[in-house]
């Protein structure tokens, strides 16, 4: 009986030096964190540009550079989704800028440029504030481009969503007509501007908001 607990025994610690023999070994033909870490960078440098832009596209902001439709819009493919848009011009326009046109308007800077459909139409330029929902939608997904019930002229939603996907005519030009509205928080549209900001480039005289709303 003893020299049957006494194989047992024997066996068991056979059994645990294998299976710590097998774990050193994996353990050594692992490389090192940094190492595994800098050969997944590689691996991911050595993607197609197509998929690494298709991965990091949702999270990089794009900015409108300081280049010509003829370069913007050069490497445009309507196979991927994309299309040469202007941003103050009709889109057809533009068109011919990713087919080589040389002449108006693809020599003009910062005007034609490669629109990915399958994101927000933001050419990424400073915000214009003449524009309805300028810049709407940076801010994430939860942003539309809606009507403001508190304009004097009643527009519907669904003309002023068409400001996102980039038309600058009524109701786009008009900021006062529609707003940016983050669709997770309250419908409060803004109040109207009261026009005195003009007034007061017409006649520098003409009297301040306080004056105009606050009786003596």
């Amino acid at each position: 009986m003893m020299s049957m607990k006494c194989s047992i025994v024997v066996w068991i610690r056979t059994v645990l030096s294998v299976q710590l023999l097998f774990l050193s070994l994996i353990t050594t033909a692992l490389p090192p964190s940094s190492l595994r870490d800098q050969q997944q960078q590689q691996s991911h440098n050595q993607q197609p540009l197509s998929l690494q832009l298709q991965t990091n596209h949702h999270t990089n902001h794009r900015s409108l550079e300081e280049i010509d439709g003829i370069t913007a819009c050069k490497s445009c493919k309507t196979s991927l989704g994309q299309k040469c848009v202007g941003r103050t011009i009709t889109d057809e326009n533009c068109d011919n800028c990713s087919t080589g046109q040389t002449f108006w308007p693809c020599h003009l800077v910062k005007e034609c440029w490669c629109w990915d459909t399958s994101l927000p139409r933001d050419p990424g330029d400073a915000d214009d504030k003449n524009r309805a929902c300028s810049g709407c939608g940076r801010g994430g997904d939860t942003e539309v481009c809606a009507s403001n019930q508190n304009s004097l002229i009643p527009v519907g939603d669904e003309e002023c969503a068409k400001c996102m996907a980039g038309q600058s005519f009524w109701p786009c030009d008009d900021s006062d007509l529609c707003w940016c509205w983050d669709t997770t928080k309250p419908k409060k549209p803004p109040a109207p501007a009261s026009g005195l900001g003009v007034a007061v480039e017409l006649d520098p005289n003409v009297p301040s908001p306080c004056e105009v709303l606050t009786r003596p």
